[in-house]
């Protein structure tokens, strides 16, 4: 990717969907090769996996770009200022 071309929030997604993808295949297989899966939890894993990325792909092409910028920020800043308190404040 260039620096030079500026890509729109629905191929961004579709870029972070794609190596997530790849990362996950390749982390999987060597959890299976090990024998670390617990395939009982697995299988509601892959379940609702499946239903969430659906549902994400869906609501990027429904929602504003706009919104989805804000609402990542929100949802980011809302995450650090939490954990920031659960960390230093209690």
């Amino acid at each position: 990717m260039s620096f030079e071309k500026k890509y729109s929030l629905r191929e961004l997604s579709a870029i972070k969907s794609l190596l997530s993808f790849v990362i996950t295949v390749v982390s999987v297989m060597v959890f299976i090769s090990n024998q670390f899966v617990v395939w009982s939890y697995a299988l509601y894993m892959i379940i609702f996996s499946v239903i969430g990325g659906y549902i994400g792909a869906r609501l990027t092409q429904l929602v504003n770009e706009n919104f989805i910028k804000y609402f990542v920020i929100l949802v980011g800043l809302s995450l650090s200022a939490g954990l920031f308190y659960l960390e230093y404040l209690i």
